[in-house]
C-alpha cells in the first residue's frame, strides 16, 4: 500500500480515507494557530508527537495495530497529554465522552463514576448532580441530596 514516489516521499492513495482526515486534522489543531479549534488543543500546549505529526504511516501503523475502526474515535487517555502512542486508544464515541476535561467525576463508598453514570445508577438528573456538585456540596450530598430537606 506505501510505496516510494518520485521525489522519495512515501505514496499511499488514502488521502481520502476516515483514518488520514483524523491525522491531518489532530495535525491541524494542534499546531495551526489559524485552525478554529487551537484554542482547545495547540493554546493549550497539546501537541502531536514527532513520529506521528511528520509521518503519516506511522500513524497508520499504529491505528491498525492498536484496534482502528470506522465505528471508533481516537482518544487521548490523559486530556492534558499529548497525541502519542502511549497515549492515544481507540474508543467509542460514548466511552470517549465520558473522557472530557468537562466531565465531572465523582468518587463515592470506594465507588468512581462520571455524575453520568451516578445519575442513571441513582435514578436521578445528571443535571441535579452536576448543578450540586457547582454549588460546592459534598460528594455524598451531591449524590443524596442535604439530609433534613
Amino acid at each position: 500500500m506505501f510505496i516510494k514516489g518520485d521525489k522519495g516521499h512515501l505514496k499511499h492513495g488514502l488521502r481520502k480515507t476516515r483514518l488520514y482526515r483524523i491525522w491531518s486534522n489532530i495535525k491541524t489543531r494542534c499546531h495551526n494557530q489559524n485552525d478554529k479549534h487551537f484554542s482547545q488543543w495547540g493554546a493549550r500546549g497539546v501537541t502531536m508527537c514527532e513520529e506521528w505529526k511528520n509521518d503519516f504511516k506511522s500513524f497508520y501503523d499504529w491505528a491498525m495495530s492498536n484496534g482502528y475502526s470506522d465505528d471508533l474515535t481516537i482518544d487521548r487517555i490523559d486530556n492534558n497529554g499529548n497525541y502519542e502512542p502511549s497515549n492515544c486508544r481507540w474508543t467509542s464515541y460514548k466511552e470517549q465522552n465520558q473522557n472530557k476535561r468537562n466531565v465531572i467525576i465523582l468518587e463515592y463508598d470506594g465507588k468512581s463514576m462520571s455524575a453520568t453514570a451516578w445519575a442513571k445508577e441513582l435514578n436521578i438528573g445528571h443535571d441535579t448532580i452536576r448543578q450540586r456538585f457547582h454549588k460546592g456540596w459534598t460528594v455524598e450530598e451531591c449524590l443524596f441530596g442535604k439530609k433534613g430537606r
